[in-house]
């Protein structure tokens, strides 16, 4: 399947380069991700630009682009040595892996809160600034997250797609359900570090960083 998406693209220019560009266009490393010397050449390409034939997103660089393909085929070449999870790009490894680690590398620079994603410490930030970019078409409710507006919408839609197989209950989201299932089943893999009452959600305690996944064994 990946072989077909990349035949439709064109090949760009390559006279240009010398033998060490053109031969960067075959090496990987063995994390599966095309070789830094491709990723230094594909940036330098000129008057080059690559289109995604499956949603028309455009790249600045064969090499963007081409690591942009495993998201439509499905090849996920990156495995976590701890869990077996699989993931398309390095850096969403190595955000998973910190997970596992309990590091939290990103510091917020005004109320020193910590994190373990970069994108969390984004999202942290508007706290601070109250700054909402999402706006809802429909009711004009704003949101500091675009993710946050998605869920927001299907409030008005009322479209409930997934169902609890064992009492029938329909939610908006697949997220929702995962929760719900463990009312059914007891589990409580979350602990408040202050009380050490254990939950099946985060959001029962409200603050989502001050819970810790309970280590059960389990992957």
């Amino acid at each position: 399947f990946r072989g077909d998406l990349i035949n439709g693209y064109k090949e760009p220019n390559f006279e240009h380069l010398d033998s060490n560009n053109v031969s960067a266009l075959e090496n990987q490393d063995e994390a599966g991700s095309y070789s830094p010397a491709l990723a230094s050449w594909a940036e330098t390409v000129p008057d080059e630009s690559w289109e995604c034939h499956v949603c028309g997103r455009v790249f600045k660089s064969q090499y963007n682009m081409l690591r942009h393909l495993r998201g439509h085929s499905g090849e996920k070449p990156l495995c976590c040595k701890i869990c077996g999870k699989v993931f398309v790009q390095t850096c969403h490894l190595k955000e998973h892996i910190q997970m596992h680690t309990g590091a939290k590398p990103f510091s917020c620079e005004i109320c020193g809160k910590h994190f373990t994603r970069k994108s969390s410490l984004k999202v942290h930030r508007k706290t601070h600034t109250g700054d909402k970019p999402y706006s809802c078409e429909t009711c004009g409710k704003r949101f500091s997250r675009s993710f946050c507006l998605k869920v927001h919408r299907k409030t008005h839609t009322g479209v409930k797609p997934f169902s609890c197989e064992i009492c029938g209950k329909s939610f908006r989201e697949k997220w929702y359900l995962k929760f719900h299932r463990k009312t059914h089943t007891g589990e409580r893999p979350y602990s408040c570090q202050t009380c050490d009452e254990s939950f099946n959600s985060t959001a029962l305690v409200g603050m989502t960083e001050t819970l810790q996944p309970v280590n059960t064994g389990k992957v």
